[in-house]
C-alpha cells in the first residue's frame, strides 16, 4: 500500500519540492493551533486597546482636576508658598475637600485596621488550613527512614 502511495505522490513531490504528506489529525491540529494563535493575538490586541483607553481617561481626568485648581495654585505661588507646600495643599483639597491639611484620626485608623485584618487573614487563614490538612492526613514520621507510597499499604 505504501509503495502505491509513493508512486502516486512522486510526480507531486517533483512538482512541489518540500511537500510533506500528513494525516487528517495533523491537519486538524495545525488548524486548531492557527485559530488559537489568532484568537490569542486578538485578545492581546483588545486588552492593549482597553489599557490605552483607560490610560487616556486617567490622564484626562487628572489634567482636568489640575486645570480646575489652576487659579488656586497660582494664588498660592503669588503669596509665596513653596512648591512642596502647594502640592500638600492641593492633595489635601482633593482628599478632604478643604484647603486645611487636616485629616481626622478616624480615616487613617480605619485604613490601617482594614490592612492589618486583611494581612492577618491572608497569612493565618491558609496556614491554618494547611496545618489542619496535615493533621488529618499525616505523612511519614521524621527519622524513621521509611516512607509510605501512596496507594500501598505497609505490611508488618
Amino acid at each position: 500500500m505504501a509503495a502505491a502511495w509513493a508512486g502516486q505522490l512522486a510526480p507531486l513531490a517533483a512538482r512541489f519540492p518540500g511537500l510533506r504528506v500528513t494525516g487528517r489529525r495533523a491537519v486538524v491540529n495545525a488548524q486548531a493551533e492557527l485559530i488559537t494563535a489568532q484568537s490569542s493575538y486578538a485578545n492581546n490586541l483588545l486588552i492593549g486597546v482597553i489599557a490605552i483607553l483607560a490610560a487616556v481617561a486617567l490622564v484626562s481626568t487628572l489634567v482636568m482636576a489640575t486645570v480646575e485648581r489652576r487659579e488656586s495654585v497660582r494664588l498660592l505661588a503669588r503669596v509665596g508658598a513653596a512648591a512642596g507646600a502647594a502640592s500638600v495643599l492641593v492633595v489635601s483639597k482633593a482628599l478632604t475637600g478643604t484647603w486645611a491639611p487636616y485629616v481626622t484620626w478616624l480615616s487613617p485608623l480605619a485604613i490601617v485596621s482594614v490592612v492589618l485584618v486583611l494581612t492577618a487573614l491572608s497569612v493565618f487563614g491558609p496556614t491554618t488550613w494547611i496545618l489542619a490538612a496535615a493533621e488529618d492526613n499525616p505523612g511519614p514520621r521524621r527519622g524513621s527512614g521509611r516512607t509510605r507510597s501512596p496507594g500501598r499499604h505497609r505490611v508488618g
